[in-house]
């Protein structure tokens, strides 16, 4: 990545996936799960979002204005901020890899 707005999302990126947020069989959200919606309608406010909002269901819900006078489409983001049970979150170590890294799964 190459300009201060793709260095930018990367770090944000990555301090997003340091949360722990596994998932509780006996609560659909947890203080984990909360924080991680809190910090990002945090910095939704903060970028100038409207409306930002946290459902009863877990869900942010932000509008950010049009910065064109022109006809462009709408464009709408969705993340799920929970980790299965079976996969725990708690300690991730992201690896960032380079443009053209191979990937096997």
């Amino acid at each position: 990545m190459g300009t201060p707005f793709d260095h930018e999302l990367e770090d944000r990126f990555l301090r997003y996936v340091k949360i722990d947020t596994t998932a509780d069989p006996a609560s659909p959200s947890t203080q984990s799960h909360l924080g991680l919606l809190n910090l990002r309608m945090d910095e939704l406010k903060e970028i100038g979002a409207q409306g930002v909002t946290l459902t009863g269901y877990g869900a942010v819900l932000a509008s950010i204005p049009a910065t064109v006078q022109v006809a462009a489409p709408t464009v709408a983001l969705l993340a799920h901020v929970d980790t299965a049970p079976q996969v725990p979150g708690k300690d991730v170590k992201p690896i960032v890899l380079g443009p053209g890294y191979p990937v096997r799964l």
